[in-house]
C-alpha cells in the first residue's frame, strides 16, 4: 500500500481495510529513477502473489494469482533513490517543498471465485516539518453468479507536524462509503510523545461526525526493553 497501515502513528487504523482476508507469497519487481538535478523522481512496482492461502503452511487455495501495481512521481525534494547533497538543516523527517502523485491497482480472485479489484490514488506533500498526505480507493467485488460489481469508497486526509523530534501532533479525516449501510465520516486527532528513546505515549481520539455514540478516546503506551 502507498501508506502502509503498519507505519501509522495512531492506534486507530487507516480506514482502507485489507485487500484479501489472507495473503500469500509472491514476487515483486520495481524500478526507480531520480528526477532532474537529482530531485524527486519516478518509482514503480508490480507484484504477483497467491492472494489467498490456508493461513498455516501458505498453501495456495486456488490457481489464480493476484496482481498489484503502483506508480508514483515526486516533484522536488530528496531524490527517490537518495540525494548526494546535505545541509545543516537536514533531518530524517524533513523534505523541502515536495509533492508526490501516484496511483495503484489490485486485481484478484478468491477460492469461491469471487472477483475483487481495488484502485485509487495518493497525494503526499512535504514542506519542511509538515507532511500532508491523502488517499482514495474504490473497492469492487463480484460473486460468481452476480452479474455486476458492487463497490465501496474510502478516503482519508492526514496532516502531521514535527514540533520537535519527540513531539508530533496530527489530525486525520476519514470518509468511508460502503456498498450497503451508512456513510462514515470521522476525525482522528492525536499527539505522539517520545518520552524517552524506549517509551512513547500517544493520546488519540476518534470522533464520529454522524454518530457521537461511536466516539472513543484512548492512550497508547509503548515501552521497549
Amino acid at each position: 500500500m502507498p501508506f502502509h497501515d503498519g507505519q501509522r502513528l495512531t492506534r486507530e487504523h487507516y480506514n482502507y481495510g485489507v485487500f484479501n482476508e489472507k495473503e500469500g507469497d509472491g514476487i515483486l519487481l520495481w524500478g526507480a529513477a531520480n528526477g532532474p538535478s537529482g530531485k524527486g523522481g519516478f518509482k514503480w512496482e508490480t507484484t504477483i502473489f497467491n492472494g489467498e492461502n490456508d493461513g498455516a503452511d501458505n498453501i495456495d487455495l486456488n490457481s489464480s494469482k493476484d496482481v498489484f501495481a503502483s506508480a508514483t512521481y515526486k516533484i522536488g525534494g530528496m531524490g527517490v533513490l537518495g540525494s548526494t547533497g546535505s545541509s545543516e538543516t537536514s533531518a530524517f523527517w524533513k523534505d523541502d517543498m515536495a509533492v508526490t502523485l501516484g496511483g495503484f491497482g489490485h486485481f484478484g480472485k478468491s477460492e469461491d471465485q469471487t472477483k475483487r479489484r481495488n484502485f485509487g490514488g495518493i497525494v503526499d506533500f512535504f514542506a519542511d516539518d509538515l507532511n500532508v498526505f491523502s488517499f482514495f480507493m474504490v473497492s469492487q467485488e463480484k460473486a460468481q453468479l452476480t452479474p455486476e460489481y458492487v463497490d465501496s469508497k474510502r478516503a482519508f486526509l492526514e496532516a502531521d507536524y514535527v514540533v520537535y523530534p519527540w513531539l508530533i501532533p496530527l489530525v486525520r479525516y476519514e470518509y468511508t462509503e460502503p456498498d450497503q449501510g451508512n456513510i462514515v465520516r470521522r476525525i482522528v486527532p492525536a499527539v505522539v510523545f517520545m518520552v524517552r528513546a524506549n517509551m512513547k505515549l500517544v493520546p488519540t481520539g476518534r470522533i464520529d461526525l454522524d454518530n457521537s455514540d461511536l466516539n472513543r478516546y484512548n492512550l497508547e503506551v509503548d515501552v521497549a526493553f
